[in-house]
């Protein structure tokens, strides 16, 4: 698998900034039958999930380059397709506000860490891009658009949720002090998802992009 995710990176010579080396695709992209010109950001942040359990669960290596690449890329989202406002959308050049893909992001510097992440894109840009995105993510938290409290369909939006869970447990995070933010994110999706379960002991969800700040 770890090989897989190495050699599926995407190639560009635009890096970094990056709109699309060191993503990932639906598909392992970089060949010359399916050459894809951005990442998918959706599509990312499992492979940061499989590399991330691979290496400190299984003890698998996963190449520098890869890591390096990587870094670049997650920068680029970040940072520089952005203006530095620290949110992830969908894809390169897209300007709509996801939750859910910005908590995919902090998984993938997780799985970086912040010494690569820094010796790729300078002193400081991984506290930067951090704190950044934390502060979207606090701004919003129980704002209109927040919709792990509840979507379009009257459901819990589970797949945001878990991509939020997973960045925040690797990076250690447990609030967001940006107004409103939480003081616990845990105790806040314990406080939906225990009323949210069925008597039979399932939860329903819904559609898989459910985390949009701004509904599109």
């Amino acid at each position: 698998m770890v090989d897989c995710y190495a050699w599926s990176l995407i190639d560009s010579t635009n890096f970094p900034p990056s709109q699309s080396r060191g993503g990932f695709y639906y598909t392992a992209a970089n060949n010359a039958n399916w050459p894809a010109d951005y990442g998918d950001n959706s599509a990312s942040q499992w492979a940061y999930i499989g590399l991330e359990a691979a290496r400190n669960t299984f003890g698998c290596n996963i190449p520098s380059w890869t890591i390096a690449n990587l870094a670049g890329y997650l920068h680029g989202q970040l940072a520089w397709n952005n203006n530095g406002i620290g949110f992830v959308s969908y894809r390169t050049n897209h300007r709509t506000q996801s939750v859910v893909l910005t908590g995919g992001a902090l998984i993938g510097m997780a799985l970086v860490g912040q010494a690569d992440y820094d010796a790729q894109n300078g002193a400081g840009a991984f506290a930067t891009d951090m704190d950044n995105a934390k502060k979207i993510l606090g701004a919003n938290w129980l704002g209109q658009g927040w919709q792990w409290t509840e979507n379009w369909y009257g459901h819990r939006a589970y797949y945001t949720m878990y991509a939020m869970m997973k960045g925040f447990r690797l990076n250690g995070i447990n609030s967001l002090a940006t107004a409103p933010g939480t003081p616990s994110w845990y105790d806040d999706y314990v406080s939906v998802m225990i009323p949210g379960q069925y008597a039979d002991g399932h939860w329903r969800g819904s559609g898989w992009m459910d985390g949009y700040i701004v509904d599109q």
